[in-house]
């Protein structure tokens, strides 16, 4: 492993793969990008990026946390010039995205079963996944209405050694 070439089986980069691999039934034509959203993405767009890494409690003699949580942020944009249309396709595809995160049985199993074992024979294991907020933004862009919703996916890990 380098810092070019880190493979794809260390947290939060595992959970994105499973997240995107699953968003791909809501619809084959969505465009799908490892990051936030940006202006100017094309129109049904999900967007899949981790933005906080933090530690769920402190542990006397040890020099990191045991218990971690990240947030993973899954966005979902519609364009479109109507926005009465536009709204309302928003409304079910921001449903179906929060839908699937807090209850698609796979997508609960897959991020579950994740576990990995570094070098140093460190591991970091999966312990709990639950959705947090969903978000909507609506924004008027070069002559088109941009809806933006932004759902919390958490993911929870505990560090163990070999």
């Amino acid at each position: 492993m380098t810092l070019q070439d880190p493979g794809n089986t260390f947290f939060p980069y595992n959970a994105l793969e499973i997240i995107q691999n699953l968003l791909t039934d809501i619809d084959g034509d969505m465009t799908f990008v490892q990051r936030r959203i940006l202006n100017g993405d094309p129109d049904q767009t999900i967007g899949v990026a981790p933005v906080d890494w933090s530690p769920l409690g402190s542990e006397i003699g040890r020099t990191g946390p045991t218990l971690q949580r990240y947030t993973i942020y899954v966005q979902s944009l519609i364009v479109d010039p109507d926005s009465e249309r536009g709204l309302r396709m928003h409304s079910y595809l921001a449903k179906r995205v929060r839908e699937m995160l807090a209850r698609l049985t796979t997508l609960q199993v897959g991020l579950r079963q994740l576990n990995v074992v570094d070098e140093y024979g460190v591991g970091e294991k999966t312990v709990d996944v639950h959705m947090g907020n969903q978000v909507f933004h609506t924004q008027e862009f070069d002559g088109n209405w941009n809806w933006l919703s932004t759902a919390e996916l958490l993911l929870d890990t505990q560090i163990y050694r070999q």
